[in-house]
């Protein structure tokens, strides 16, 4: 399954059901976890694993009038307890349990009983709680340890796989550089290859290209950005991706073009990929600096966005749509207010897309 399908896979079952989370390094195991908690507006917990005693799970030790108790671990969530003076979690969400193939034997075989019973010791996980685990799988080439059967089939199993298109859909409002999402999409083989050599210590992963991103925007430095890039997605994904970074000296001068000059766009496929990540880039550095009221004004500016996204190819012009829906709304709307014609034909090619940005304005 995508992201996506095993977001809504979880979000059908009963939470009485467990889930485990099966996948490659950074495809997103845990934050699809803390992403439906976000969006459904309930509680989210991450215990580690591989972080804990055996004797964590069950609370530690305490004698209360010549008896021993057991104290609740706060690691779990908590119901609330006005007269102890604990404010306790919600009361819905979800319990991550990462790494859970990644623990030792003993810690995987003191979660039994929270798997099953949802209850370890005197704990009891609250009822509406759901817990999901998370763990790469033995040929990974991570640290596992092979998990016992009696507590694999306490759990559904689920298998995520690297959607490009998913992908591409969050990084566009994950504010993903344009460039990288331009690069993955001119390359989708890039976005989690599934290199033989395990031994190397950087490969391209979903998680090593937002990374990428962050990176991008604030190495300006060549003699830097370079190792740097090649220390976070290896040498081969590294070194197309600065070749791809060289074509935005073969691409025509937005400034030209948003000050009333024509500039004839790219026509190879590469480079209209390199134009799409430029254009974009550059119109949201535009919005930073002068502000969306003052851009919608400008005639020029406008104008020079239109030709531009009705110059390019049907992709392109896609790719763009989505970016500006996304990430400028508000500048969206006018854009596609300023030019009826335009706005029809998007329209008749994006139609729902179309609808909610002009009617909501991106939220932004």
């Amino acid at each position: 399954m995508n992201i996506e399908e095993a977001k809504a896979a979880i979000k059908s079952l009963d939470i009485t059901i467990p889930v485990f989370l099966w996948g490659p390094p950074g495809i997103g195991k845990s934050a699809l976890v803390k992403q439906l908690a976000q969006e459904a507006g309930i509680g989210f917990k991450d215990v580690r694993l591989t972080t804990i005693d055996p004797t964590d799970l069950r609370g530690l030790p305490y004698v209360y009038k010549g008896k021993a108790y057991w104290a609740d671990p706060t690691m779990l969530p908590q119901k609330a307890d006005e007269e102890n003076g604990i404010k306790g979690d919600e009361e819905r969400g979800y319990l991550l349990l990462d790494e859970i193939n990644s623990a030792h034997p003993t810690i995987q075989a003191g979660a039994y009983e929270l798997v099953f019973d949802r209850r370890v010791g005197v704990y009891t996980l609250p009822e509406a709680w759901h817990m999901i685990a998370a763990g790469n799988r033995e040929g990974d080439r991570g640290v596992t340890f092979q998990m016992p059967r009696p507590l694999l089939n306490r759990f559904a199993h689920i298998e995520l796989e690297v959607d490009k298109k998913v992908w591409t859909n969050w990084a566009m409002k994950a504010g993903v550089s344009p460039t990288v999402i331009a690069f993955i999409e001119s390359q989708p083989g890039m976005l989690n290859p599934q290199d033989k050599d395990k031994t190397k210590r950087a490969f391209p992963t979903p998680r090593t290209w937002e990374y990428t991103s962050r990176i991008i925007k604030t190495v300006k430095n060549e003699d830097l950005l370079i190792p740097l890039l090649q220390g976070t997605v290896g040498d081969a994904a590294s070194h197309q991706f600065v070749s791809f970074l060289k074509l935005r000296h073969k691409l025509p001068n937005l400034d030209k073009i948003f000050a009333g000059k024509q500039e004839a766009l790219p026509d190879e496929t590469s480079l209209q990929y390199a134009f799409y990540a430029a254009l974009c880039g550059k119109v949201d550095d535009l919005v930073e600096e002068k502000g969306v009221l003052r851009l919608t004004k400008d005639k020029k500016f406008i104008d020079g966005l239109v030709y531009c996204i009705t110059k390019l190819e049907r992709e392109f012009v896609e790719l763009i749509v989505r970016h500006l829906s996304e990430r400028q709304g508000q500048l969206f709307v006018s854009l596609i207010k300023s030019a009826p014609d335009m706005a029809k034909e998007l329209t008749r090619m994006y139609g729902e897309m179309m609808t909610v940005s002009m009617k909501y304005g991106g939220g932004k």
